[in-house]
């Protein structure tokens, strides 16, 4: 049995060294994976933390949705989202990471709304800030794809994506740069979003983190201090 399962996890590893890795042997810093043990999300993911550090991203999205006409750069591409459109059920974590890393970087829905619901849950949960409370909660992925296309300006908000990455059998992490102008001034900040996958392989759990919250670093300098294993930043 020893044998058997120590053969079963090389092969995991050595899967996973192919899709971190290039045909030349280089890292693929587009999207680079490994495996971790089973954590489930009750008791680390979506843990609470210190409700003084709930962020002004939490306050926004606890306003009432405004259903009112989309006219700004994508309002095309959201108005023929297709809702209904039938699951991608039976995706492993790394075809639903390859499935959000490609999606984030077509359409940067994580800021337009502008989303993929063949890939999320008719279950799903986003939990905003740093406290997963029902005051933070949004359910329903076209009730949050709406709420963030209230709450962002297309026309000057950015969404950079600079890793996703396959944490354990279960969760998958994106970090990305967010750009956006108030006043005038060009504001970013850099957030860490991490996503829950269930038994059919959709998310039904998706939780943002702000992990600095102004001025931050450029996409380049970012990338330079990513750990892609991991998607957290080292040396900030």
């Amino acid at each position: 049995f020893l044998i058997l399962l120590t053969c079963h996890y090389d092969g995991i590893l050595q899967a996973a060294n192919g899709l971190a890795t290039k045909n030349d042997g280089t890292l693929n810093n587009d999207r680079c994976c490994r495996p971790y043990p089973i954590v489930f999300p009750a008791s680390n993911v979506l843990a609470p933390e210190d409700p003084s550090r709930r962020s002004a991203l939490a306050n926004l999205l606890s306003l009432p949705i405004l259903l009112k006409p989309y006219i700004s750069i994508a309002g095309e591409e959201f108005d023929s989202i297709e809702w209904l459109k039938p699951k991608s059920r039976g995706l492993n974590v790394e075809q639903m990471a390859d499935g959000i890393n490609d999606s984030i970087r077509e359409s940067s829905w994580l800021v337009s709304g502008s989303g993929r619901p063949e890939y999320f849950s008719d279950h799903f949960v986003y939990y905003s800030g740093d406290k997963a409370a029902a005051a933070n909660e949004i359910r329903g992925y076209e009730n949050y794809c709406r709420k963030i296309r209230e709450l962002y300006n297309n026309s000057n908000a950015s969404c950079d994506l600079i890793c996703c990455s396959v944490r354990n059998p279960n969760t998958i992490t994106a970090l990305w740069r967010l750009r956006e102008e108030k006043n005038g001034i060009d504001t970013s900040k850099v957030i860490s979003t991490t996503f829950v996958t269930d038994t059919e392989g959709l998310v039904f759990a998706q939780r943002d983190k702000i992990l600095i919250d102004k001025n931050a670093p450029s996409s380049n300098d970012l990338r330079a201090k990513c750990e892609w294993y991991s998607c957290t930043l080292t040396g900030l």
